[in-house]
């Protein structure tokens, strides 16, 4: 059974929006935690690929034009 639930965590525990029914009592369930708040790791990632971008701009040949656009099937026409 699939259940989506909020909760807020507080001193060690889950605090859930709504409460489960009786039936739920003493059961084991499995717990997959999603956050709307940026992860550092995310923030590190973003910052590694602006300095690639800056990087590869210093290095002739790399412009690409504004209205440029990545075609892949362009790359493998033989």
């Amino acid at each position: 059974m699939l259940k989506v639930l909020k909760a807020t965590y507080h001193d060690g525990k889950f605090e859930l929006e709504e409460q489960l029914g009786s039936e739920w009592e003493g059961k084991t369930v499995e717990i997959t935690i999603k956050s709307d708040e940026v992860s550092e790791t995310e923030q590190g990632r973003k910052a590694r690929v602006e300095q690639f971008l800056e990087k590869w701009k210093q290095h002739p040949g790399t412009e690409l034009t504004e209205d440029y656009k990545f075609d892949r099937d362009e790359i493998y026409d033989r």
